[in-house]
């Protein structure tokens, strides 16, 4: 359970922002259609739904050479998407997130 707490006032993240969308199912065969050519040889083995998140259904994927990754998929519109990547893009650097 991911607590916040601020001079006695505590909000239980989890009661509080309940996940929006169900989780979006891929079996393993449609991932790795996804995923393959983008990994230029290194193919996925295992793959694993993570639990948590409001929105993204996230995937952990073990590949072949030993590389682990996480997939994460949206059902928002491609728009908020990029507006992500514009501000990862401006905290690259200043703080540590996966690429």
């Amino acid at each position: 359970m991911l607590l916040f707490h601020a001079q006695d006032h505590v909000i239980d993240f989890n009661d509080k922002f309940d996940r929006q969308e169900p989780a979006v199912a891929l079996n393993v065969d449609e991932i790795r259609e996804l995923v393959n050519p983008h990994f230029l040889g290194a193919r996925v083995g295992t793959i694993s739904l993570l639990g948590g998140g409001f929105v993204n259904s996230n995937y952990r994927l073990h590949l072949e050479d030993n590389t682990s990754v996480v997939l994460r998929i949206s059902t928002k519109p491609l728009s908020e998407f990029r507006k992500e990547l514009q501000v990862l893009n401006l905290l690259r650097g200043q703080s540590r997130f996966p690429k």
